[in-house]
């Protein structure tokens, strides 16, 4: 299995499942890609002050098969819709969906939105375009209700 097909089944597993959580770095984007390890942010859960001047662990690169740059350009456009490693707190404490005040399902809309910016760049990454069937099972997921997992 290559990198893309792998980071996009853990991802959309995270999705349909419902634990994707922009607040945990075990549950963000590059989290789930890591197997919920919160290695990858070095500073612990919940702290994307210094998101864009991190440098994940090379086990870490090694699990998902992507660079330091490229991880951190994944997290930043999950969580504010640009790959550029200059993301900040400040951008993120203004996006009110993620402070707890709007509906779940909105924050899906947003999750998927993340998502899919995500998988456009992970493509791109494969000099590929976004198969529209992986567009598709993702909005799929969006529309359905939400999974709950029995333990």
């Amino acid at each position: 299995m290559n990198r893309f097909t792998r980071a996009v089944d853990l991802l959309y597993k995270a999705f349909e499942e419902d634990t994707l959580d922009a607040m945990d770095c075990r549950h963000c984007a590059v989290g789930n890609m890591c197997h919920n390890s919160h290695k990858w942010a070095e500073d612990g859960i919940g702290n994307f002050t210094d998101i864009g001047k991190r440098n994940p662990p090379l086990e870490i690169q090694e699990m998902t098969g992507y660079s330091a740059s490229e991880i951190t350009s994944i997290e930043c456009l999950f969580l504010y819709g640009t790959p550029n490693n200059n993301c900040n707190n400040r951008a993120f404490q203004n996006n009110r969906a993620f402070e707890g005040t709007l509906f779940k399902e909105e924050n899906r809309e947003l999750e998927f939105k993340g998502l899919i910016a995500v998988i456009d760049y992970l493509a791109q990454l494969e000099g590929e375009e976004t198969p529209s069937s992986i567009v598709d099972k993702f909005k799929a997921c969006l529309d359905a209700p939400v999974k709950v997992l029995v333990s």
